[in-house]
């Protein structure tokens, strides 16, 4: 009982050596995963190397059909569809700062805000509805303090971000 398989296959999707998930999302009938390429020494993944996006069709007959999107940071810690929009969170490899941006389609991404503070959200910790994007994180203090917040993206007409400090 419980064990039932209904029709999954193993192995249905090969990314490839030294590319590491970080993320996944729904994109129409489409699956969009956010890759990390590093390799297999700690060494050889500070290389800086651009993270990827691959979109898999879930439904094609050839499973391994992925359409690779390479993107301008080192991470992508979060995507999110909020009605047919893809939002992509994404900054450098163990550095502070971190943007938000939007796949238009094809090769492009317009970025919608770049925090110069705090650190990547993390999958679990970004929601959005409507035209809402809320995720947490944190942001440095002026004497060196680090502050919890929670940031949005489009909770007021005309305002782009609105921190709040809980703490």
């Amino acid at each position: 009982e419980g064990d039932t398989d209904n029709g999954s296959t193993y192995n249905a999707l090969q990314l490839g050596y030294g590319l590491w998930p970080t993320c996944m999302e729904s994109y129409g009938s489409n699956l969009a995963i956010a890759l990390f390429e590093g390799g297999a020494s700690v060494s050889a993944s500070r290389i800086r190397k651009h993270a990827k996006i691959a979109f898999w069709d879930t439904t094609s007959q050839d499973p391994n059909s992925v359409v690779w999107e390479e993107f301008p940071d080192d991470v992508i810690s979060s995507l999110k569809n909020i009605n047919g929009v893809l939002k992509v969170i994404s900054g450098i490899d163990r550095q502070f700062g971190f943007r938000v941006s939007t796949y238009v389609g094809g090769y492009s991404f317009k970025e919608e805000a770049y925090f110069e503070s705090g650190g990547l959200p993390l999958p679990g910790a970004v929601i959005g509805n409507a035209s809402r994007l809320l995720f947490g994180s944190y942001m440095d203090g002026t004497l060196g303090e680090k502050y919890g917040c929670v940031y949005s993206l489009g909770l007021q007409k005309g305002s782009l971000i609105q921190p709040f400090n809980w703490f």
